[in-house]
């Protein structure tokens, strides 16, 4: 007897999102460096376009809440994670004003019952009641409110999606300062920042050596068909995504796996992507299981794959780490270069500080003599020289 393929819904598959490999790997990762006890102030979670960070960032902010889930049971007004999109509202850039306004809202509507102040018992924290004001003058107000609004709330991690779009429009000294005004933020609240966003972020590395110090960058790969393991993963990724198709039957699609690589560019995100419209396409003509083929001509172009493609290898070059004997040579070559500093700077000493030479006995001291007329105070006259 045949047994029929139990198809899901479309809604369901739309929202249907899977924990393939290198997500689970990195999820993992940030949560073991979240929870460490050396912990830095700010975690960067960066990857190629379309690889999947939003999901992960979703799936972070759950993991966390269900973490402290007991301890949220005991105290209704704790938010262990905050998460919202950083975005740059209309062409100005990064507000920083917006910015804050922003996660003071997202803190105080995340439950609706839970309003700012939260309960007369618990008004003994704040000198005063406290409350978000309609009209807020500059960003250090709205930082300082939002500063106390996170120890109030026990807030223990800020997700900020998209962070890249914080390096929109500024220059390194620029771009610097946001970074340090993240720092700080994560010092004066004891939060852990975490950063989500595209290999752009990779400038906090370059910024300075504090930065680096305080941050760990954690990288969310693509799959790499180079790679066996890789190409088995994607293969499995993109056969589950097809049982979840709501068809009588499962497209077989894996025996073109090598082509949904390339388009996809080995991101899970983008395949996703692509399979819904598809899947939605196919929904909507009326086509029991569509074949391979049909997916494939609803791709992306190949110029964008390979746009994408170009920009994930500039991103993936930047994170190899450099040999040890790079370090070796400019190490010896900063201390030469210190030495020999150093030896310029006592022969000048040297040179500078030679004493004169001694005058000859009844030399005399070379002087300027006077010119014109000189006044006598005792004969009150002038005497012309």
């Amino acid at each position: 007897m045949e047994h029929r393929h139990q198809a899901p819904g479309l809604s369901a598959f739309l929202q249907f999102n899977i924990g393939h490999p290198q997500l689970e790997a990195v999820l993992a990762r940030t949560l073991t460096v979240s929870q460490s006890q050396s912990k830095p102030e700010i975690i960067v979670i960066t990857g190629p376009t379309g690889v999947g960070k939003t999901t992960l960032a979703d799936r972070l902010e759950r993991e966390v809440s269900a973490r402290y889930a007991d301890q949220m049971d005991r105290d209704r007004g704790m938010i262990p994670v905050v998460h919202i999109a950083v975005t740059t509202p209309g062409t100005s850039g990064f507000n920083w004003k917006d910015f804050y306004t922003r996660l003071l809202h997202q803190i105080d509507a995340v439950n609706p019952q839970l309003k700012l102040p939260i309960c007369p018992s618990d008004f003994d924290m704040f000198a005063s009641t406290y409350d978000i004001p309609r009209a807020l003058p500059n960003t250090s107000t709205l930082e300082r409110h939002f500063e106390t609004a996170v120890k109030h709330r026990k807030v223990k991690m800020l997700i900020l999606d998209e962070a890249n779009q914080m390096l929109v429009g500024c220059h390194a000294a620029e771009l610097q300062r946001r970074f340090e005004a993240l720092k700080s933020l994560s010092l004066n609240t004891g939060v852990t920042i975490v950063l989500v966003g595209t290999y752009d972020l990779l400038q906090i590395r370059d910024q300075s050596a504090q930065l680096v110090r305080r941050s760990e960058i954690i990288h969310f790969p693509r799959y790499q068909c180079e790679d066996d393991k890789d190409r088995y993963q994607f293969g499995s990724v993109l056969k589950t995504f097809a049982e979840q198709m709501p068809f009588s039957r499962p497209p077989d699609l894996t025996s073109r796996v090598m082509e949904f690589y390339l388009l996809s560019v080995g991101c899970i995100g983008i395949l996703k992507r692509w399979l819904n419209q598809a899947v939605e396409d196919a929904v909507r003509r009326g086509i029991d299981t569509p074949d391979a083929d049909f997916f494939l001509d609803r791709a992306q172009c190949k110029h964008s794959a390979q746009t994408i493609l170009t920009e994930a290898s500039i991103g993936e070059r930047r994170l190899v780490d450099i040999p040890l004997s790079v370090l070796q040579s400019q190490s010896q070559a900063q201390f030469l270069a210190l030495k020999e500093m150093a030896v310029n700077v006592a022969d000048l000493g040297k040179r500078m500080g030679r004493a004169s030479q001694k005058r000859k006995v009844a030399e005399r001291i070379a002087k300027r003599d006077p010119v014109g007329r000189t006044y006598d105070a005792d004969q009150e006259e002038f005497d012309f020289a």
